[in-house]
């Protein structure tokens, strides 16, 4: 009987139409899939994200979405609950220009949703989408 490894990829999306989110997810589902595979694990996968319109592009048997919602984000059944089956979270809260283009408060969920994984004990990588830009003079 295969062991589950149940992996969150928070602020990621299965039909996003920032091609940098798309891109984004696609890759740390593989990356993920992977990694899990070569320790003789079966990954499952819940993608939580924000609600977008479009074609959902990333699928598959052991990929499952949630929408973060604020009555998601607070329900007992929600956020909090999903948390609890998954074993490993991977958050990319959203990427500065992400959050602006897609009207999202970038001080609120985004950085709600890595404090709460961490509170509830799951183990929780947080990995940067976009960086404000910088200037470095010599």
């Amino acid at each position: 009987m295969p062991r589950y490894f149940e992996i969150g990829l928070v602020w990621h999306s299965v039909r996003s139409g920032n091609l940098g989110v798309g891109a984004l997810s696609v890759g740390n589902i593989a990356l993920a899939r992977r990694a899990a595979e070569r320790a003789g694990l079966t990954p499952k996968f819940t993608v939580i994200g924000p609600r977008e319109p479009g074609p959902v592009y990333i699928s598959g048997p052991d990929i499952s979405a949630r929408k973060i919602t604020g009555r998601y984000m607070a329900s007992p059944g929600g956020y909090w609950a999903d948390l609890g089956h998954l074993d490993y979270v991977l958050d990319i809260g959203a990427g500065d220009s992400f959050a602006v283009n897609a009207g999202i408060d970038a001080m609120g969920s985004p950085m709600a949703a890595p404090m709460v994984a961490m509170k509830s004990g799951t183990v929780t990588c947080l990995s940067v989408m976009a960086l404000p830009a910088a200037s470095v003079e010599p």
